[in-house]
């Protein structure tokens, strides 16, 4: 196995155990990265890191197949440590709160996507 494939899983792994996941319904869930692409029923991972050199927070999401924690596409997104400070954070300890947080800002990402109007966003 390929460091790269196993760094993937790791990751994924890790974003399971903290629950920084984002759960769909009502249809395929768009992504722009360049061009639309459609996943249905997907679940997303996200693994947000903060940057305290560039005061940024990068929500890394892993896009994984209906019922399964195997990433079919990875997306970037980078925001700032105002937005994230912004948010009202849920959970026991900064950690949890932290990545609550940045699911709803990638969830506010994803519903500016035209193509994601009739589609509800659960953070877990």
């Amino acid at each position: 196995m390929d460091i790269k494939k196993l760094t993937t899983i790791l990751l994924v792994f890790l974003a399971c155990a903290l629950h920084a996941q984002i759960t769909a319904a009502g249809g395929a869930v768009f992504y722009v990265s360049g061009e639309l692409a459609g996943y249905n029923n997907a679940t997303t991972i996200i693994n947000p890191t903060y940057n305290k050199r560039n005061d940024q927070v990068t929500i890394r999401a892993l896009v994984c197949k209906s019922g399964t924690t195997e990433p079919e596409m990875e997306y970037t997104f980078i925001t700032s440590r105002t937005l994230v400070d912004a948010k009202a954070g849920s959970g026991t300890g900064e950690t949890n709160q932290f990545h609550w947080c940045c699911q709803l800002i990638y969830i506010e990402y994803l519903q500016t996507i035209t193509a994601n109007s009739g589609i509800t966003f659960t953070p877990n």
